[in-house]
């Protein structure tokens, strides 16, 4: 049957059922994306709230007030999400970006994986020079570096236990762009595993398809809105490396 307000459109035979069943199947994929979005948004601030509070009570000597002072702020930022449920996260044009010293971003981020490390006997390293800068927006960088070295860290759960295990994050330049770059030596990823990474929501370098870690699919999106690359390489058994590629313009040296 032609449809009236198109003619050269037609329309495959469907029962009201098969319209409700189309109908509920999308709603569900709807609410999907969106719980994995709010449980990413969620799953960053206690991991800063467990971290600062883990370094709390393994250092008694250090600065007490400034990390409850942090741990009062990633709270705060829970409470405020939690009072704006109807959508997720600053749209992109609402973007607050700053200039940003590259290292310290990373020295902040792995304060919170000192603890799953030392469980894992995982050495982790960073060598990132004093002078790079980057124009961006410094929560979602976190959350970023954070998705990827959570994910190196899950690496290792499924890796050889007789290998080496270390991560190392450093950078690298070229004409282009400045390369972040975070490698692992866990247990890397099947051609399979590559060609899905950024397609399923929740997906991880683990062996087998998920884990509750923030998705790499929503790291992806979270580094488009701020005009960065993520990239890998990976082999089976032997590890990985994941690149943030930063272009030019917003780099200072």
């Amino acid at each position: 049957m032609k449809n009236s307000s198109n003619p050269n459109k037609t329309f495959p035979q469907t029962s009201p059922n098969e319209l409700m069943e189309y109908v509920f199947q999308d709603r569900m994929e709807h609410l999907r994306l969106l719980s994995s979005a709010l449980i990413n948004e969620i799953h960053t601030p206690l991991i800063i709230i467990r971290g600062r509070a883990e370094s709390l009570l393994r250092n008694h000597g250090q600065d007490t007030q400034t990390g409850l002072r942090e741990i009062s702020q990633e709270c705060q930022h829970l409470l405020k999400l939690l009072e704006s449920m109807a959508f997720v996260g600053p749209r992109s044009g609402d973007l607050k970006m700053h200039n940003l010293p590259l290292k310290k971003i990373v020295n902040d981020v792995l304060v919170f994986f000192e603890k799953a490390c030392l469980d894992k006997g995982i050495v982790i390293q960073s060598e990132i020079p004093d002078n790079i800068r980057v124009e961006s927006e410094p929560d979602r960088l976190k959350n970023i570096i954070i998705s990827l070295i959570s994910n190196a860290v899950d690496s290792f759960d499924k890796a050889d236990p007789d290998n080496v295990r270390s991560i190392f994050i450093h950078t690298q330049k070229d004409a282009k762009n400045l390369h972040l770059i975070v490698s692992d030596t866990g247990c890397g990823m099947s051609l399979l595993t590559q060609a899905r990474i950024f397609q399923e929501t929740f997906f991880s370098t683990k062996s087998g398809n998920q884990s509750s870690g923030m998705g790499l699919l929503l790291a992806q999106k979270m580094a488009q809105d701020l005009k960065i690359d993520i990239n890998f390489v990976s082999e089976e058994g032997k590890g990985s490396s994941f690149s943030l590629d930063f272009p030019q313009n917003i780099i200072t040296l």
